[in-house]
């Protein structure tokens, strides 16, 4: 038989329980109703130099499919790694030695499809080197692509949605172009035409669509793009414009893609170290120019962007002490 006290009880449980269900409604109603945090700009960060040299040329950045970022410099002829992992944060500075010859100029950098990271660099003698590393067999040595001429300066590499992994490199004022293929291997280089008299290091990206963008600067600072469709072929050159035609005459440039399959291009000068960027998306066009600061007092050297599986974009600069800079957007 109940009690007057047990009935009481009852009731005092179901209004607790009435009042707690209303708590966590309101609760899930505040966050639902919290706005996404916005992406934003971070500050530049120092990530050092690997070895105590000016001579050191970059940088060049890749990103894999599971979040981690890597960066890579050529100081003093050798080729240096530097990886952030999400779980362990920034690694040292790793050394991957040289081919037979020693190293000159930027590097180049990308990761194909199937997960495998490629490098590219220069000798002193414009021949360009390859290597790579998979998780299953480790890092390769180091292979000869030949030279397409003689005067080259950079290199840069990029990989396409297909696995197909391309190289740019420029020579006087002219861009070469190699390509690997997994059904076909190498290509021999080839010419992508003149942009100026003279070239700084180029750059390459391929999208997820399909194509390959390839950028070049002339000592104008002037940007310019030439583009590859698998229906239309290659289009000319077509300037993007001059980031800031106040500044010095020696200019880089370094070229990106999101997730979301807009392009990111970066340019520096040499004189004051200043990164500006622009982008494009296919819905809205190209941006306008930006300026992302200038990391270092000592002035600039080369600049690169990279996107992220995860959305991040990535920037990387080089100081002309050798010191390299990162800031990212997310």
């Amino acid at each position: 038989m109940a009690t007057a006290c047990s009935g009481r009880t009852s009731r005092t449980r179901a209004i607790l329980a009435g009042i707690a269900g209303l708590i966590l409604a309101f609760a899930a109603t505040l966050v639902s109703a919290t706005p996404a945090q916005a992406a934003v700009w971070h500050p530049w960060e120092l990530l050092g130099q690997p070895r105590m040299f000016n001579d050191v040329y970059g940088p060049a950045a890749s990103a894999r499919s599971n979040g981690v970022l890597d960066v890579w410099t050529q100081s003093a002829g050798t080729m240096y790694q530097k990886y952030w992992s999400p779980t362990s944060g920034w690694s040292g500075w790793i050394s991957l030695g040289h081919p037979a010859a020693p190293l000159c100029g930027r590097p180049g950098a990308a990761v194909r499809t199937g997960g495998q990271i490629d490098i590219l660099g220069g000798d002193c003698n414009s021949y360009v080197y390859h290597r790579w590393w998979s998780a299953t067999t480790g890092w390769s040595g180091w292979e000869s692509l030949g030279r397409p001429s003689s005067g080259c300066v950079g290199v840069s590499a990029s990989g396409r949605a297909s696995g197909a992994l391309d190289v740019v490199v420029a020579c006087a004022g002219t861009v070469y172009q190699k390509w690997w293929s997994p059904t076909a291997g190498w290509s021999g280089w080839g010419s992508l035409g003149n942009v100026a008299t003279s070239v700084t290091a180029p750059a390459v990206n391929g999208r997820h669509t399909g194509e390959v963008d390839v950028w070049a600067v002339p000592p104008s600072g002037t940007v310019y793009h030439r583009w590859w469709s698998p229906t239309t072929g290659w289009s000319g050159w077509g300037s993007i414009g001059n980031p800031n035609t106040s500044g010095g005459t020696c200019r880089t440039v370094g070229a990106g893609v999101r997730t979301s399959n807009a392009i990111d291009v970066v340019s520096s000068t040499c004189n004051s170290g200043t990164v500006y960027q622009r982008w494009w998306s296919s819905t809205t066009g190209w941006s306008g120019w930006i300026s992302l600061g200038d990391p270092s007092p000592y002035g600039g050297s080369g600049s690169t962007v990279v996107g992220r599986a995860t959305g991040q974009v990535d920037v990387l600069a080089e100081d002309v002490n050798g010191t390299v800079w990162h800031r990212y957007w997310g």
